[in-house]
Formats: C-alpha cells, structure tokens, sequence
C-alpha cells in the first residue's frame, strides 16, 4: 500500500504498546499527516505531489520521533 493510498479521515488507533510521553507525538502527526493529504486531494493536487509532501513530512516526523527516543532513553538511565 502507498502512503496516499490512506484513509486519511481513518480514526487514529491507540497505540498501547508506546510510552505516554510518545503517544502525543504518534497522535499528532498521523493527524496532521491525514489532514494534509486530504487538503491536497481536495485542492485537485496531483497524487505524486500529495506523495512528495508526505514523504516530507515524515521524514520531519522521524527527525522529532528519534529525538523524543533519544530524550527518553536517556531520561530513563538517568532515574
């Protein structure tokens, strides 16, 4: 499946196995990456277009994920 190939107006799940302080994070970007894709699809934007933001959006996505990893597991040897 491709990324546009999603529902973007699909609830977001919970995602139990995540710590708290990740769950936000998840939550937020898959919102946000729904309501993007579904501005450009309704803007008539063409499917590779839609493609191209998401693939920069997630890879913005990975950059702040990796960071609140880092912070986490540092947090935790620190305790």
């Amino acid at each position: 499946m491709m990324l546009v190939d999603m529902n973007p107006d699909a609830p977001v799940p919970d995602k139990p196995g995540l710590p708290p302080e990740l769950q936000a994070s998840v939550r937020r970007h898959q919102e946000h990456l729904g309501a993007l894709v579904s501005s450009l699809r309704a803007a008539g934007v063409d499917e590779g277009v839609i493609a191209a933001s998401v693939k920069q959006l997630l890879i913005s996505y990975g950059m702040e994920l990796t960071g609140a990893i880092r912070s986490l597991v540092l947090g935790y040897k620190n305790d």
